[in-house]
């Protein structure tokens, strides 16, 4: 829902972009965005993917072998390192203070960039939807992780 306001947004201010190029905009824009943000979190993110897909193999193994209990751990696990990479990821506001940054040190905006305010109700919508599944899925790791002490 959030990406047809941020694209009528950007044909807003460049009337003449067509959608290939809106295309290659953002792909520009994602990967300044990862080179620039994302340099301190990209060890533990992927030791964090890594965890996950053990954890999920060594459940499907723990199933094969009838080790019901050892299953539900590693899939409490497994959900646990998930939130984990979810509350890693960087929220909207830090996203919307980067951006912001970007624009103040490049006042050309060689890359087009177009900040929504987050007072939106679609941006609010998102935050607490994102919100929401963070916790969810911590709190359905940390149940399986620990129910499965007491099998």
């Amino acid at each position: 829902m959030l990406k047809p306001t941020l694209k009528q947004n950007f044909l807003d201010q460049y009337p003449d972009t067509d959608d290939q190029a809106y295309k290659a905009q953002q792909s520009m824009k994602q990967a300044y965005f990862n080179a620039s943000f994302y340099k301190q979190a990209v060890p533990l993110t992927s030791w964090l993917v890594l965890l996950f897909f053990l954890s999920i193999g060594g459940c499907l193994t723990a199933l094969y072998l009838d080790a019901l209990n050892i299953a539900i751990r590693l899939l409490g696990s497994a959900f646990i390192f998930i939130a984990f990479l979810y509350l890693k990821l960087p929220t909207f506001q830090a996203q919307h203070t980067f951006w912001k940054a970007y624009l103040q040190a490049h006042p050309k905006n060689e890359l087009k960039v177009v900040i929504l305010p987050l007072d939106l109700p679609i941006q609010q919508r998102q935050i607490a939807l994102l919100t929401k599944f963070k916790c969810c899925t911590l709190v359905a790791g940390l149940i399986l992780f620990y129910a499965s002490l007491f099998l």
